[in-house]
């Protein structure tokens, strides 16, 4: 391929391409080669420096005005790895600078103020001394503390509060409070007892997040007090050895060197208040005052603030920066850089374009036709206007503030429709009460106006570098010097000693000796790579003869000139001044991107390795993320939720509406006409657009929950979550409905998913392969370790991406479903996010920009794009199992079961054509090329047979009598396809008076079975039985019976009679009882009789019995006289022709008594 270094444009109003290609000898001037042609076939004006940019034929990019660069030709032939990236630094393009001894403050545009180290190091954000606010301001008495935490195994837990000093006590004996800390303690009334809980100490503990820093630079120093001892200092939990033996009266000195890690770390303040015991009579309290720094990130900004415009001028003094935004004067407490914030703002009431300092507390802006605007900062809170030197046109002021002379204002004036154009004097020893003085008419279109050793230097864009003398409000003898080398385009100017520094929007700087300001003279030139010169400015503490000199480079960041090194023109080292490339999306030959500092911009992607801006749209509170459907791109905007963009224009894109989703939007996907927006603490909203113009929300889901990412796919939403990886029906977007989840110790971080796999980025760096077929139950296969913390994912058939803070590196899925990494992009900064298009790939690397990775000289080895599925059938049915597959050719199959390659199975299809049981299992296929291999996920095969109803053998008819039982009955049953033992055996009956389905038992196993019947008492008649047989597959057979029960006569019934014993000559009554037919349902006629074994001792008893009654009596009547004994048979008759008979028997003994002796009638006589 042919490359083409920087070529050397000449633009005035129409473009010239100079024929032929030539080089003069030691880096002369380089040309266009004959055969390219330029037509202004893309266009734009940029909206802060007024540059046009054109296209070539050949797709190069030209940018006049603001970027004198010229892209590569078209890439020919496949490569790979990192052809091109559009810097980060363009996105905030450095317009004005001020620094101090260790920052550079530099005005960022839409993105606002970016402070940067210019040390190297750079503070710990979120480190903070106790008992103060996130401002580092002293908080008040009793106030929660917002930066540390009691926790476990603390007395006590939960959130310290600032501690009080009542009656002068703890505060002292304690250390004295300072604007710089308080003391906290566990409770808002320090005056004792402070329980312990039986546990002697409390653990403070503060957080600090290192993510984007080398843990390993990481130092933190400090003091501390505390009441009683300090036991320790843990870092991430891990002793520091050091303790604080003065306790509350003295500070005790600490420092960390040691033991600091990627992202959250932990810092832990041990203190002793007691021995054990519950309760300790005495206060308890810590102290902290700290500092921490790491090796700074080169263009990353260490703190700032967001503007809502346009931020172009600013000047420093007594740690605030005075900026102005539009019609706006902004005062920024930047005291703690990582930490600062707006302090106020005062209306200009016009457009501000510069702006200068002094003494004491003043601030001088000219603000266009609102004249010059006087603000008294001195309370910089509460900003009040002054005066106002009501001239209209004020361009540009400058202050000379030095005594005896000082206190003299200069402003330059431009009106090009009328009045007063040139530069003005003012003496300001009464700021109230300017005082006008001398004046310089003049046309020249002034852009910076620099005072130094009463010499006013007048950048004036092409008309060079304009000198005058200004002692007080004279300002001397007109011109007495112009700078004009060629083609320059002067912005502004800085001066060390005699040398002035002088920046040209052509990209360099001129190196002046300003000796003698009559007489300039330029000592030579440094190039300012891909960037302009749009001012410069010296470090306030290096007036003297040496120092720095830093020039705002536009799209290059901030150029830092080492004055130190004389005539060696070179500048020490770039700082870029990035913006946050936070998602990028390549769709064609067009690349989006969401940038977190504020803005969304459209580059041309034509030559991936000379990627080219079309536009940028503000977005004041950050886009952080994106996706692009047709004509219209969707934004997750800070603060905002959802922008929906027309990019129909590349060069020109429109907001058409927004609608508040949540405020920290953080994913956003378009479907359907619909578009799903991911919110950190809102859960995701479905908004409705079929009219981009009215977004509608429909509904929101998972509100409880932090969504990281998700996808979208069949009507399916995967989420990644803090809880994990949780799927979603969307398919009524009113009504989403939760389906699954996949659980996680750790939050998902992103998820993508492609033919039946899920890839889970379920770990800081672990990747997971989900089987996803079956979304009610998500299933792992496969764990891998990227060891790198993961940030986004993309997929690309065989090729997985992973974006993680140190590159990109890109997996292939292999084998049984096993990632393997074949390629690896180390990433200029922290790859934030990745898309692809073709081979290519575009990576959002945060404050670097975006970068692009041509991925065509990777291997493609197979991956599934439809995985084969689950299948029943009935057997004899013919079955087939498919896959569908890509990759580089040529492909090759082989299908198997339970793991075992099958015989001839060799292409993407397996089909058998009669399926039986012994073809149930595991069916997969492997998939290879050149490059490598894949399984599918295995497919079940379950084969129904055609079931065969089971037999039972013929159960004979059965007769028996009442009150007798049937069987055992012996049969036997059997199937074809279910052994006997499994077979269920159940019997009815259609007479279950006769015979209750109680009363049938069934046995035996196998195939001999038996029944058993068991009429019920008493009763006859018939029953059709019923035996039936099932094989639990559908098939039944059965068998049926008649079981005939012969009625019989039940005999009848009597009590026992129990033995008698009588005198003789007596009579005795026996009852009888119990007398019946002998069943219930038989009503014979019963007849009871008695016959004496002894009549002549004891005739035949007399039966006393009328039939049905259930008693009965039997007199005895012995013959005179007569004693012994007899046995008495007691028998009843039904008359039936059988078992009609019923007898009992019972013996009677019949005592002898004495007789009177008997004498006869003796008549009278006479």
């Amino acid at each position: 391929m042919r490359n083409h270094s920087l070529i050397e444009v000449v633009y005035s109003g129409l473009v010239s391409v100079l024929q032929g290609l030539r080089e003069t000898a030691g880096g002369g001037a380089r040309r266009f080669p004959a055969s390219v042609s330029i037509s202004p076939k893309r266009s734009h004006s940029d909206l802060r420096t007024g540059a046009a940019v054109f296209v070539s034929s050949e797709g190069i990019l030209l940018v006049f005005g603001f970027l004198m660069l010229v892209a590569s030709p078209a890439l020919s032939g496949a490569t790979c790895g990192v052809v091109g990236n559009w810097p980060g630094g363009y996105r905030g393009p450095a317009f004005n600078v001020v620094a101090d001894e260790g920052h550079a403050y530099v005005a960022l545009g839409y993105s606002g103020l970016g402070i940067y180290s210019v040390t190297g190091r750079a503070p710990i954000p979120g480190l903070f001394s106790t008992g103060v606010s996130d401002y580092y301001g002293r908080l008040g008495e009793d106030d929660s503390e917002p930066h540390y935490r009691l926790v476990a195994p603390s007395a006590v837990a939960g959130v310290p509060f600032v501690a009080t000093s009542l009656g002068g006590f703890p505060i002292p004996p304690w250390l004295a409070d300072s604007p710089d800390s308080a003391w906290i303690a566990p409770a808002k009334s320090t005056v004792g007892p402070n329980e312990t809980n039986g546990a002697p100490n409390f653990y403070y503990q503060t957080t600090f997040n290192l993510s984007g820093r080398d843990p390993a630079t990481a130092r933190i120093s400090g003091r501390w007090a505390t009441d009683n001892r300090g036991v320790d200092i843990l870092i991430n939990g891990v002793s520091t050895g050091q303790s604080n033996p003065s306790q509350y009266g003295t500070w005790t000195p600490f420092q960390i060197f040691t033991g600091f890690i990627p992202g959250l770390n932990t810092l832990t303040f041990v203190i002793n208040n007691g021995a054990g015991e519950s309760s300790d009579p005495g206060p308890t309290g810590l102290r902290v005052e700290l500092t921490g720094e790491t090796d700074a990130v080169p263009g990353v900004p260490i703190g700032g603030w967001k503007s809502d415009g346009l931020l172009r001028e600013l000047v420093l003094r007594d740690g605030r920066v005075f900026a102005l935004e539009g019609s706006n004067l902004r005062i920024i407490n930047v005291a703690h850089p990582e930490s600062s914030f707006l302090e106020s703002t005062f209306d200009l009431q016009s457009q501000g374009s510069s702006i200068a300092l002094a003494w004491p507390g003043l601030v001088y802006v000219a603000a266009g036709d609102a004249g010059v605007v006087l603000v008294d900062v001195t309370n910089p809170a509460q900003p009040t206007e002054v005066a106002r030197i009501a001239e209209p046109g004020a361009k540009l002021v400058a202050y000379d503030g030095f005594p005896p002379f000082g206190n003299f204002l200069y402003v330059w004036y431009q009106n090009p429709n009328g009045g007063f154009s040139g530069l003005k004097t003012y003496s300001m020893l009464t700021p109230s009460s300017p005082v006008p003085g001398d004046f310089f008419p003049s046309t020249l279109n002034a852009t910076d106006l620099y005072f130094k050793n009463f010499v006013l230097y007048i950048s004036a864009g092409s008309a060079g570098l304009v000198t005058l003398r200004a002692e007080g409000v004279s300002l001397g003898i007109d011109v007495i010097h112009t700078l004009d080398p060629e083609s320059q385009d002067i912005q502004g100017v800085a001066r060390i000693g005699s040398t002035a520094y002088v920046a040209d929007g052509n990209g360099r700087v001129f190196v002046v000796d300003s000796a003698v300001p009559e007489e300039l003279s330029v000592l030579g030139t440094i190039p300012i790579p891909n960037g302009t010169g749009l001012g410069a400015w010296v470090d306030p503490n290096t007036q003297g003869s040496a120092g720095a000199v830093y020039v705002a480079g536009g799209p290059a960041g901030i150029e830092l000139i080492n004055s130190d090194v004389g005539p060696v023109l070179e500048f020490s080292r770039t700082l870029p001044t990035a913006g946050s490339a936070n998602q990028a999306l390549l769709r064609g030959n067009i690349a989006y991107v969401a940038d977190s500092f504020g803005s969304f911009q459209i580059l041309n992607a034509t030559k991936r390795d000379a990627l080219g801006l079309y536009s940028e749209y503000p977005v004041p509170g950050g886009a952080y993320a994106l996706d692009v459907s047709g004509n219209y791109a969707y934004l997750a905007a800070q603060n905002e939720g959802l922008y929906v963009m027309d990019v129909s224009n590349p060069q020109s894109p429109v907001k058409l509406s927004s609608l508040r989703t949540g405020l920290y939007p953080r994913a956003v996907k378009a479907m359907n006409n619909r578009v799903y927006v991911g919110d950190l603490y809102s859960g995701v909203s479905i908004v409705d657009l079929p009219n981009p113009f009215e977004p509608a929300l429909l509904s929101k889901f998972e509100t409880n929950l932090t969504i990281n990412d998700f996808e979208l796919t069949n009507n399916l939403a995967f989420l990644a979550t803090t809880a994990g990886l949780r799927v979603w029906d969307v398919s009524n977007p009113l009504k989403p409905r939760f389906i699954s989840a996949y659980k996680t110790n750790v939050s998902v971080a992103d998820v993508v998913v492609s033919g039946g796999l899920g890839f889970v980025a379920s770990g800081p760096d672990q990747l997971d392969v989900v089987d996803i077929r079956d979304v009610n139950s998500l299933r792992l296969i496969s764990s891998t370790n990227t060891h790198g913390f993961i940030a986004d994912l993309a997929l690309n058939g065989s090729q997985l991406l992973v974006a993680n803070y140190s590159g990109t590196k890109v997996y292939a899925n292999r084998g049984e479903n096993q990632l393997v990494e074949i390629g690896n992009y180390p990433a200029r900064g922290q790859a934030q996010s990745v898309s692809i298009e073709g081979s290519f790939a575009l990576v959002a690397e945060s404050a670097f920009g975006v970068e692009a990775i041509d991925l065509g000289c990777l291997p493609f080895s197979p991956y599934i794009l439809s995985q084969p599925s689950n299948r029943s059938v009935s057997s004899g049915s013919s079955v087939a199992f498919s896959v569908t597959a890509s990759g580089d050719a040529p492909l090759t199959y082989q299908w198997r079961l339970n793991g075992a390659a099958i015989l001839n199975a060799t292409s993407p299809s397996f089909i058998i054509p009669s399926a039986q049981k012994a073809h149930e299992g595991a069916y997969s296929v492997l998939v290879q090329n050149p490059a490598g291999l894949v399984a599918s996920l295995p497919a079940t095969l379950t084969v129904q047979l055609v079931n065969s109803a089971p037999v039972i053998s013929d159960i004979a008819d059965q007769t028996v009598f009442e009150d007798q039982t049937v069987g055992p009955v012996s049969f036997t049953i059997g199937d074809l396809e279910t052994p006997a033992g499994n077979l269920s055996v159940t019997a009815s009956s259609t007479n279950t008076a006769l015979v209750p389905l109680g009363n049938i038992a069934l046995f035996g196993s196998g195939s001999n079975r038996t029944v058993t019947l068991i009429p019920s008492p008493n009763l006859s008649g018939r029953a059709l039985i019923t035996v039936s047989v099932n094989d639990g597959n559908g098939g039944n057979v059965s068998d049926t019976f008649l079981v005939t029960v012969i009625a019989t006569n039940d005999p009848p019934t009597l009590n026992a009679i129990g033995n008698v014993t009588m005198m003789e000559d007596t009579t005795s009554v026996v009852n009888l009882g119990g007398i019946t037919s002998g069943a219930a349902n038989e009503v014979q006629t019963l007849v009871v009789t008695a016959v004496s074994s002894n009549p002549g001792v004891l005739p035949n008893p007399a039966v006393t019995y009328t039939s049905p009654s259930t008693s009965g009596t039997l007199t005895l009547s012995p013959a005179p006289n007569a004693n012994g004994s007899a046995t008495v048979t007691v028998t009843v008759n039904d008359g039936a022709a059988s078992n009609n008979l019923f007898t009992r028997v019972f013996n009677v003994t019949i005592i002898a008594t004495n007789d009177p002796p008997t004498l006869n009638t003796i008549s009278d006589v006479t």
